[in-house]
């Protein structure tokens, strides 16, 4: 045993032990902040830059299931198949009601989505708003309010929300198919893919190639077939199939999978009547009308041209395509107009730059 003597000698002698003062302390929260000031940013861009890729395989996966599509069946799929006659909004006269089933739904089986691809049934006279049970128990309208996670990009805040339309609660989606151009510079009504220039220069026969997309309208009274791979002579690395939309609550934003209505699951490369393209970033009616390179306030507050178009939220502006060879490119909202354009015709004859 320490004698006491000793103990309490040892005991004085002992350092005391040492603490942080404020200031040091303040240092310290100082340089942890710093460091995560510094490094968020970086996290983030790594978050980011993973989600876009997420979206970009997706996206090569859906392009490659259209692709074996057309192996299987000689033709890419229909952007959307006619029953009869289609609405003024979706080709020359008829009624919406008699718009059948769109690409989103004929791809399925090919994206090892057999059993969704099962439920639906479109013989007869069933079409995407039908009401009646299908063998599977479900509807159309029902089998179309499923989300797809194939269809949905990581990088979208809405497109996993579905929007209410021709009463269904639609299933979302971040992607829509290339079915050509719009040009307003060559007519005052606009020009679309369905539209073929007579000698006068006025619209006449249809299936013109130099508007005509990949994934066009097919049926009915629009008298074409679905497209060929033959048929797109402008090279299949030079035509877009599919590309990015940024999907949202309000009108201007809605694109679903399952729907044949209007610009629900197709998309147009646009030039307004004063030759600017309606490629745009936010995706906002309000932000469509601000900027020279979209549609102009002077077409009347109708934003159609600004949600017939392509869309992106991914850093930098850049908006993903799906081309007709299979690859995957990424185009900024900076790219030329001629050049945009000629990336959705499938016989156009332009010539485009192979670094887009």
């Amino acid at each position: 045993m320490t004698p006491l003597p000793n103990l309490i000698q040892s005991n004085r002698l002992r350092r005391p032990q040492a603490a942080f003062t404020l200031v040091e302390l303040l240092v310290v929260i100082a340089i942890i902040g710093i460091l995560v000031a510094l490094l968020l940013p970086a996290v983030q861009a790594a978050r980011a830059a993973a989600r876009r890729s997420q979206c970009q395989n997706q996206l090569k996966q859906i392009g490659l299931a259209c692709l074996n599509y057309e192996s299987t069946t000689g033709s890419l799929p229909a952007g959307v198949e006619g029953k009869g006659r289609f609405n003024d909004d979706d080709g020359p006269g008829g009624s919406k009601e008699e718009v059948g089933q769109v690409w989103g739904i004929t791809i399925l089986p090919y994206l090892e989505e057999q059993a969704a691809f099962d439920q639906f049934d479109f013989s007869g006279n069933k079409n995407y708003l039908s009401t009646a049970v299908n063998a599977s128990g479900v509807s159309n309208r029902q089998a179309g309010e499923q989300s797809m996670a194939a269809y949905v990009c990581p990088e979208e805040q809405f497109a996993s929300e579905p929007f209410f339309a021709h009463g269904v609660n639609w299933a979302a989606s971040s992607y829509r198919a290339c079915s050509g151009t719009v040009d307003q510079t060559r007519q005052t009504s606009g020009l679309i893919w369905w539209d073929r220039l007579n000698v006068n220069g006025n619209a006449g026969r249809r299936d013109n190639r130099a508007f005509r997309g990949a994934l066009v309208a097919a049926g009915g009274r629009i008298e074409i077939a679905p497209t060929t791979l033959a048929q797109v002579t402008d090279g299949t690395s030079k035509t877009a199939l599919v590309g990015e939309f940024h999907p949202g609550p309000d009108a201007i934003r809605r694109n679903a999978w399952a729907s044949g209505w209007r610009y629900h699951s197709k998309g147009h490369f646009i030039r307004d009547d004063q030759g600017r393209s309606s490629i745009y970033r936010t995706a906002t009616v309000e932000e469509c009308r601000k900027s020279s390179r979209e549609v102009p306030p002077g077409l009347g507050g109708n934003p159609s041209l600004c949600f017939r178009s392509f869309s992106t939220v991914h850093p930098g502006g850049v908006i993903q395509f799906a081309f007709c060879d299979g690859s995957i490119h990424a185009v900024r909202d900076v790219i030329d107009d001629e050049v945009y354009l000629a990336l959705g015709t499938i016989g156009g004859e332009e010539l485009t730059d192979d670094s887009i």
